[in-house]
């Protein structure tokens, strides 16, 4: 009988630990299935920015305005927060400034409903998939043709930040769109860019090709 008793509380022990480890089985697998779910729910978008001077039409060093490219993400919570941006400084030398300081604030700022210029700003948006972010975040902000930074550049591969935030949102866009900087004539502001960019949201909305998703 004892034997007996004893084998009885020894099965009932190994079924607890069996069902303890289906239950933590369980909610293990669970925890995978629900991964796949909020990478089919981020939503991705790419953006030029451009910002007027903050105090005059005419460029000064310290009072330039400026141009940048940023890759903002929403994780299906309602809640839009930059994932990657790309800009041209004096400091870049040959490469891109990828999350440099002043364009990562100055999207989170945009985001948050602040201004980015007393004078005026302009942001264009294009809706894209997860694909196309990757194929901008492994490489494709480099083919803007900049090897250089210039403060008054449009030629050749010598850039400023509106040289190259305009030619990288050709190239983005499958030359769609044009608000490339025209070297020698007077299209070389910020003023100007502004002016041009919040004139093509005026005419088709906020959102490159009427915002269809570009996987």
């Amino acid at each position: 009988m004892l034997i007996k008793q004893s084998n009885n509380n020894e099965r009932y022990r190994m079924k607890k630990v069996f069902n303890s480890l289906v239950g933590v089985t369980t909610l293990f697998l669970a925890s995978l299935l629900v991964t796949p779910t909020q990478a089919q729910n981020t939503q991705y978008e790419v953006l030029i920015f451009a910002r007027k001077p903050e105090n005059s039409s005419i460029p000064l060093p310290t009072d330039a305005g400026h141009a940048w490219i940023a890759i903002i993400r929403n994780d299906g919570n309602g809640q839009w927060q930059t994932d990657a941006t790309y800009g041209f400084w004096p400091e870049s030398r040959n490469e891109p400034s990828v999350n440099q300081g002043t364009d990562f604030d100055h999207t989170n700022r945009y985001l948050r409903g602040q201004p980015l210029s007393r004078r005026g700003q302009a942001v264009r948006k294009a809706k894209i998939g997860p694909n196309r972010a990757n194929w901008i975040k492994n490489g494709a902000y480099r083919e803007a043709g900049c090897a250089n930074y210039q403060a008054f550049g449009g030629t050749g591969t010598s850039c400023n930040c509106a040289d190259y935030a305009t030619r990288l949102w050709w190239v983005l866009t499958a030359r769609r769109e044009d608000f490339r900087i025209r070297a020698l004539t007077p299209n070389l502001t910020l003023d100007y860019l502004v002016d041009k960019i919040n004139g093509e949201n005026r005419a088709t909305g906020d959102f490159l090709d009427s915002g269809r998703t570009w996987e």
